[in-house]
C-alpha cells in the first residue's frame, strides 16, 4: 500500500508540469504561434498520444502549419465518434475527409 502511494506521489510533480506545458501549448495555438505550440505538444507526445482530444489538437496544429502529411500521420489509427469527427471536419482540409471511412455512432 505505501509503495503505491509513494509511486503516485512521486509522479505528481511530473503531472503538474505536463498540465502546465499543455496549457502553454494551447495558449500558443490560440495566439497562432503554431511552431511553438507544436514544439511543446511534441515534447510531451509520449504522455498525450492516447488522449484523443490532444491527438486532434496536435493534428489541427500541423494542418495550421500546412504540414498535412504530419497531421495525417498523427491521426493514423484513431477511432472517432461523431463528436470527434465533427471537430476534425472543422479544421481538416476537405480532400482528406475520404480517408476516414467510418465513424463510430453512439
Amino acid at each position: 500500500m505505501f509503495g503505491i502511494i509513494y509511486f503516485g506521489a512521486a509522479f505528481l510533480p511530473q503531472y503538474r508540469e505536463l498540465i502546465s506545458v499543455l496549457k502553454e501549448a494551447d495558449l500558443q495555438f490560440k495566439k497562432k504561434n503554431y511552431v511553438k505550440a507544436i514544439e511543446m505538444y511534441e515534447g510531451v507526445w509520449e504522455y498525450i498520444k492516447t488522449d484523443k482530444s490532444r491527438v486532434l489538437k496536435v493534428a489541427e496544429t500541423y494542418f495550421a502549419l500546412g504540414n498535412d502529411k504530419k497531421a495525417l500521420k498523427k491521426l493514423r489509427g484513431i477511432t472517432l465518434n461523431e463528436e470527434n469527427w465533427k471537430l476534425l471536419k472543422s479544421f481538416m482540409p476537405r480532400e482528406y475527409r475520404a480517408l476516414f471511412t467510418s465513424v463510430r455512432r453512439r
